[in-house]
């Protein structure tokens, strides 16, 4: 009788060892109690539902941050390049100056002396503008066509003051000339022009008479 109690005694303590390590490592196969099995428990790796709400918003807050900081760069560069813009129309139109002088319909000779590499080189190195010759001769009667221009000197300087300077010591060149043909009637002025040291150190004299009379004085000695 002892013996039996003994046994039936094992019997419970090997079950609840077994019961205990079902608890631990898995469960037993109710189906097939000769044999169990130890099915191992599958450890879930799924986030809960408040997990993933939880990720999604932090998500969220960090792409609103991004697209923020990408939104002030943005703004930030276009003021930027909107002043740089401002300041460079600010430069053009109060530190450069450009001139232009027609001088298709004046004499040959005057044509000559003011087109001559000389004259402008010395023009521009007394007044600090850049001369160059531009457009084409025609003559009197003829039309220029579509795009096309008349003989004329284009002046541009790094101000406006060197600019007029460099005209009004063009149409100063031009007086001389016409005096010159007035005075020595059908004789061509051959002889350079050159600025005297006063002339290149202090300001050109003033053209008093004006464009038009070297206008009127170009009719003169056409004919």
């Amino acid at each position: 009788m002892d013996e039996s109690k003994q046994k039936e005694r094992e019997r419970e303590n090997k079950k609840r060892e077994r019961e205990r390590e079902e608890k631990q490592h898995g469960r037993r196969d109710d189906n097939d109690e000769k044999n169990p099995r130890m099915i191992p428990i599958r450890k879930e790796n799924k986030l809960t539902r408040e997990d993933s709400e939880l990720k999604d918003d932090e998500e969220q807050r960090r792409l609103g941050e991004e697209i923020q900081k990408l939104r002030r760069r943005a703004q930030e560069l276009l003021e930027y390049f909107m002043r740089k813009n401002e300041e460079a129309k600010l430069a053009m139109n109060c530190g450069y100056g450009v001139e232009e002088l027609e001088i298709n319909d004046f004499p040959q000779n005057a044509r000559w002396r003011l087109t001559r590499k000389e004259t402008l080189a010395l023009i521009s190195e007394w007044t600090g503008a850049a001369i160059s010759t531009r457009g084409q001769y025609f003559a009197p009667g003829r039309i220029p066509g579509p795009g096309e221009r008349k003989l004329y000197l284009f002046i541009e300087g790094p101000n406006e003051q060197s600019v007029k300077r460099a005209k009004s010591e063009l149409k100063r060149v031009l007086e001389d000339i016409m005096k010159q043909t007035l005075q020595s009637a059908s004789r061509p002025v051959t002889e350079l022009w050159e600025p005297s040291i006063g002339q290149r150190m202090g300001a050109p004299p003033s053209l008093e008479t004006g464009f038009s009379c070297l206008k009127t004085a170009c009719e003169s000695g056409q004919e």
